[in-house]
């Protein structure tokens, strides 16, 4: 049960927040403006503070959510909420979601 909230940590984690906020409401690919970041400050840059807010407090959230909540219901030790929170980290950094563009790789 501990891997499988591993997994979801990652999962979590490599939600690409900024990108679909791009993508759904601004038409654009958060990749090709600006920094070509995903993160929170690049969208606020390019798509302005109503789309960058809630893609900060989302990012914010794939974090605290792992943490917070993962070891209590895994029945897991303080190194695996350690775990957790590295796999979300991990998987914002490397997320698989957004890992390829137009099937011609990154």
């Amino acid at each position: 049960m501990i891997y499988i909230f591993l997994a979801l940590s990652y999962l979590l984690g490599a939600t690409p927040t900024s990108y679909w906020v791009g993508k759904l409401f601004h038409g654009i690919d958060l990749r090709e403006h600006g920094s070509g970041n995903l993160g929170a400050t690049n969208a606020f840059r390019i798509l302005g503070w109503k789309s960058a807010l809630p893609v900060m407090v989302v990012d914010v959230g794939k974090g605290f959510v792992p943490v917070w909540f993962f070891p209590g219901l895994a029945g897991a030790s303080f190194g695996w909420t350690l775990a957790f929170g590295g796999a979300a980290i991990l998987g914002h950094m490397f997320s698989l979601w957004v890992g390829f563009r137009g099937g011609k790789g990154v």
